[in-house]
């Protein structure tokens, strides 16, 4: 059986734990000929990943903020126009 490149099994590897949820322990399992390579760079892939989605909001949150903001820019011109009115 031909052994697969580290970079496909750290793929699959990145796939199965955000993709399918499975936890480090059973992909281990599941790769346990490249453990002592792959583990150190999937748990700082992971990591990565974790920061990654921490720092940046789901595109649900983005799309909400959009709204509060162009509801805002709205409210903010109806105002200047009202005050232009008014003054």
């Amino acid at each position: 059986m031909k052994e697969k490149k580290l970079e496909l099994v750290l793929e699959e590897a990145l796939s199965a734990y955000i993709e399918d949820g499975r936890t480090i322990d059973d992909i281990m399992r599941e790769h346990a000929a490249y453990r002592g390579r792959l583990e150190p760079l999937l748990h700082t892939a992971i990591e990565a990943y974790e920061e990654f989605q921490a720092r940046h909001p789901s595109t649900a949150a983005r799309q909400r903020g959009l709204a509060r903001f162009l509801a805002d820019a709205r409210a903010r011109a109806s105002l200047r126009s009202l005050a232009r009115k008014t003054g």
